[in-house]
Order: structure tokens, then sequence, then C-alpha cells
């Protein structure tokens, strides 16, 4: 989805603001296009979406939520099959239903799993899943979303959470609830504001492998996706006046982008594109005639000058410097609007590096076969992972061994891991010298499998075993000794 979602938003701006260019238009369609049809191989038989498709044991109640909003909101730019997404709606409203209190009940994995911590899980996936169905254009007034609102409205009065916050916040702003006010009032009162900028911070449990900052400059991701439903619930509850009200909000989204455009996550960054690109359609000012310079050498002299136009505007412009300066004059004349981005790359020893957020172990030892045949030929790799959070589990994760050079897996023993011998296992693959592991999540319960490999050729000295270990959040490596392999 984070190669579909973005594609929506640009086109909804570009459009709203009269920018469209022709190529950009295309390429955007394209991308949407092609995400549209990889989305659908996740389709389950009863209109639900899940990481796994018919793989998983059910639907996925945020998934199928986040499709159908982006499929609906994709649906003026590319053909969607509609009675498809009724399904899927229909899924929501009566399969998944709802509690007694109006709070949709949560199915499958949430993926997404920030929403699924503290107290209040079920009124933020409510909220998650309000938001789905009102960007998807369903009626206000039907009786599922106003249950759900119900519900929403009756968590106001223990709000605890930033996050749940933040989403309960967006939600009534699009719903035009009058209780939204609270709910900002309660944002304002925990709003972090310095050096001209504002943004809110998780008032969650910092886990193991992750880091929660309170300075704007090297923010969670977490921190970025509140702070942008906040500036989505500005523009719904002020109109114009959240031009005024979110420039600083807007400030310290943007200043959180890395050099390609990204923010820290996948999560984050659809909904940070998402707020600015509707504080862009406000901001708005119609045509464009600017020269930009800057200078940093002494004397002073100007060292690059940039000229945006209207038929420039949506295009990168960039100038490298060949020495690191004390300070950059820069100088702006004539009407526009433009951003200006200063990137700096280096290197640092981490004071304190990051406790890790997962425990791995790799053996290496003989299979049954080899006790019995004097030239060891085949092996087995016994794989232990364990989560060390706080919270408990991880997200979605996979798990990728690549193997040493000169052997495969055994046929039998991959077969177990792909035919569903390990519960926990969703999906096993096999690309060229490595095995690809799905797994749900992992705990604080050691979760490990066996995986037996047959040397095909002799190689001289072979390249390690490696495993690359990846979350929807986190990726990281491990190598076991290469004297293991060396038997």
């Amino acid at each position: 989805m984070i190669g579909f979602v973005p594609n929506i938003y640009a086109l909804q701006y570009l459009q709203a603001t009269e920018q469209a260019d022709q190529s950009q238009v295309n390429k955007a369609l394209s991308n949407m296009r092609k995400g549209y049809q990889k989305q659908l191989n996740y389709r389950r038989s009863l209109g639900s979406y899940s990481a796994f498709g018919n793989r998983d044991p059910s639907g996925s109640a945020w998934l199928t939520a986040y499709v159908i909003r982006s499929f609906a909101q994709a649906s003026p730019f590319i053909t969607i099959d509609t009675k498809d997404l009724d399904v899927s709606i229909n899924w929501l409203y009566n399969t998944l239903g709802q509690e007694e209190n109006g709070c949709f009940r949560s199915r499958g994995r949430v993926i997404h799993k920030e929403m699924q911590g503290g107290v209040n899980d079920e009124v933020t996936l409510t909220a998650f899943i309000v938001v789905s169905l009102l960007e998807a254009q369903q009626p206000l007034e039907t009786q599922a979303i106003q249950d759900a609102l119900s519900c929403i409205r009756n968590s106001i009065g223990s709000l605890e959470d930033t996050y749940t916050a933040a989403l309960i916040a967006y939600a009534l702003s699009i719903a035009k609830d009058p209780n939204v006010n609270k709910v900002l009032e309660y944002l304002e009162s925990v709003a972090k504001n310095e050096n001209g900028v504002r943004y809110w911070v998780s008032s969650r449990t910092q886990t193991p492998g992750s880091r929660r900052y309170n300075r704007g400059a090297t923010a969670s991701s977490l921190s970025i996706e509140m702070t942008a439903y906040v500036l989505l619930t500005y523009i719904n509850v002020y109109g114009h006046d959240a031009i005024a009200r979110g420039s600083a909000i807007s400030k310290w989204i943007v200043s959180q982008q890395g050099p390609n455009g990204g923010f820290k996550s996948s999560q984050d960054t659809v909904v940070a594109i998402h707020a600015l690109a509707e504080y862009a359609r406000l901001v708005f000012g119609g045509e464009s005639n600017l020269g930009i310079a800057f200078s940093y050498q002494e004397p002073f002299s100007l060292n690059s000058i940039f000229i945006i136009h209207d038929g420039n505007r949506l295009v990168l412009q960039r100038a490298d410097l060949d020495q690191l300066p004390k300070a950059i004059d820069v100088i702006a004349i004539g009407e526009g609007c433009a951003l200006l981005q200063v990137i700096i790359r280096y290197n640092v020893h981490p004071a304190l590096p990051p406790a890790p957020a997962f425990d791995i172990s790799f053996n290496v030892g003989p299979t049954t076969q080899q006790l019995e045949d004097a030239c060891q030929e085949s092996f087995n790799l016994n794989v232990c992972v364990r989560y060390l959070g706080d919270d408990g589990f991880s997200n979605m994760a996979m798990v990728e061994v690549k193997l040493v050079t000169g052997f495969v897996p055994e046929q039998k023993s991959f077969d177990l891991l792909k035919n569903g011998f390990y519960p926990e296992l969703t999906r096993a693959e096999q690309r060229d010298k490595k095995v690809v592991l799905y797994f749900n999540e992992f705990n604080a319960k050691p979760l490990c499998f066996d995986l037996e490999v047959r040397r095909v050729h002799h190689v001289t000295d072979p390249s390690p075993v490696s495993s690359r270990f990846t979350t929807t959040t986190r990726q990281m490596s491990f190598s076991p000794p290469s004297g293991t392999w060396n038997v």
C-alpha cells in the first residue's frame, strides 16, 4: 500500500491546485493500477483483507478498513470494482460487527501494532474504521457509524493516550462532531512547542529496540503520525484559519522528512504526506515567480541560484556544497512559495546504542541422515527467535536466511515449513540462495524452527550463512560464525 496510497494524495493536490502535468499524472496512475492489482492478491473470499489472504485464519479489521478507504479514494482516478468494495464494506458492518457499546470488534492481525497498545485499543481501532468509512464516502447517518461515534465519545473523559486522542480527534472532525473540541483541548495541553514548531509525542512506554525522543529533530514514527493526524484535524475544524494555526505543525512535519522525501516508516509516511498535501491546498497561492540564491563562502558571493516558475515548480532542484560552511545565507526575491531543505550526512559513534528488540540464536548440527553418513553432506540449521519488548509481542516479521554457497534446502524439510508444520509460520518461500519465512508475530517465548540443507557443490572458502530479520518497523541482520559451517 505504501506504493499505492501516496499517489492518491499527490493527484488530489495537483488537481485541486490545477498543477497537474500529464507525465506526472500518467506515472501516478500507473503506480496506482499496479498497486491495486497487487493488493487484490490479499483479498479473502468473504471480502476482507489480510497480510496473507486466505492463508490467514481470518481477515484483518484494520487492513480491510485501510483498503476500503484507499480504494474509494482512488476510484476517481482508476477503475475500482465497486461491487467488490461493497462486499468489503459489508464485511466490516456485518461479519466483523460491533460490541454493545458501539466499538468495532477486533479481528485478525491489526498490522499497525501501535493501534493495539494501551487500554483504549478497541476505541483506537474503532476511530480508525470510522475514518476509513467516512473517507470512503459512507453516509454519516449509517447506524453502525453512529454507534461507533458513540463508542468514541464515551472514551473522551478518560483519555490518557496521545496517539488515541489524535486519531479520535481526526475521526470526530470528519464527522463534524462538536466533541472534537474537547479532544483538541486535551491535545493542546500536551503539545510540545519549541523553536517555532509544534508537535506531539507518544505517551506510551518505550520498548527495547526503539527510542522515544522529546526533541523535534529526532522524533519517533508514532510522533510523526499523530502530529499529522492533528494537522488534518485542524484543517477540518478551522478551515482557512488552519493556515496560521497549523503553520508550526507543518514546519515540524517537514523537518522530519528524510533526504528522499519519506519519513520513519510506511504508515507515518502515508499519514504525513496526506496531511502535508491537504495543508498545501490551503496555502497554494497561484502563480510562482521566485529567485532563490544562497551563499556559504567568505567573502560573500552567490554560490547557487534557483529559479522557480510555474513550469518547474514541481521539479526538485539541488546543489552540492564542496565544503561544510558555518552558515548559509539565503536570499529570495519574487512571489510564491518554496521549501528549502539542507541535508547533512555524517557518521557518528552512538553513545547509547538501542537495546535489541529480538534475541536470535543459530545452531548448526548434523541431521539424522548425517549421523549414518560419514561424508556429512547434510546439516540441520536450527534458528530461535525471541521478542524482548515490554509490550509482549512484535509486529509481523520476516526472516530471510541466506544459505552458504554450495548448499540448498532439503525438499522434505522445506515442505514442512511450507505446509504448516509450524503454526506460527504463515508462509515460506525459496528465492535463489535464500529461504524467506513470514511470521504473524514473535513473543517472549522462543520460537524455533529447523531447516535441513544439503551440499550440492564443494566450494573453496564459502561465504557464511546469514539471516536478515525484518518486522513492519525494524530490520536487523545476524551472522553466526562462519566456522560453524566449515565442516
